[in-house]
């Protein structure tokens, strides 16, 4: 599943698909605010504030949140107002995502948590935990600086959460059992 914003052409030649629509060979694009039944799986798209979309995907009873670059991206150096609309569109698609979800939860989230924001890392991984949560948290985007899983479970701000962060040491690292979070830092 790709967010529509992915040019076909791309698509056909990465997948190898030379014949037939994309979804004969399995592969979907989806737009913005999307809702799409895939066999057992019900796949929901958010708007991405950047590039692509994030996906709300729900197998049986499980909700399974992958952010692609939605995130609340905050840059220095950058006008305020242009960090005040990342701001507010990053918390539109959670207010979205809260309606979407209604009572039910997210067990698996896979947040931004982005070095490259220096001392605003942060603020869109821990505003998602504090907005909508999930039992497991797992950061992406950190371009090889794993040490931002380390320093975001040592702020006061994360207590609420930290033992439900995964923490990851490595590319390719795979987490078959994440029951045990907390105690992959000891």
């Amino acid at each position: 599943v790709l967010s529509d914003c992915v040019r076909e052409k791309a698509v056909r030649k990465d997948a190898d698909v030379r014949a037939g629509s994309l979804e004969e060979a399995g592969i979907y694009r989806l737009g913005v605010h999307t809702d799409k039944r895939i066999g057992s799986l019900r796949i929901r798209t958010l708007r991405s504030n950047d590039e692509g979309a994030a996906f709300l995907v729900t197998a049986g009873e499980r909700n399974i949140y992958h952010a692609g670059d939605l995130n609340w991206w905050h840059w220095e150096g950058e006008p305020d107002e242009d960090n005040r609309f990342m701001e507010k569109s990053y918390r539109e698609e959670l207010d979205y995502l809260k309606k979407l979800l209604g009572s039910r939860k997210i067990q698996t989230a896979f947040l931004v948590l982005d070095p490259r924001q220096e001392e605003q890392f942060y603020y869109g991984f821990d505003a998602f935990m504090r907005t909508i949560g999930a039992e497991y948290a797992l950061p992406m985007h950190m371009w090889d600086d794993y040490s931002v899983i380390s320093r975001l479970k040592q702020m006061d701000i994360s207590a609420g959460y930290r033992d439900r962060i995964v923490t990851i040491q490595k590319p390719g690292e795979q987490c078959i059992d994440c029951s045990d979070a907390e105690a992959q830092d000891e």
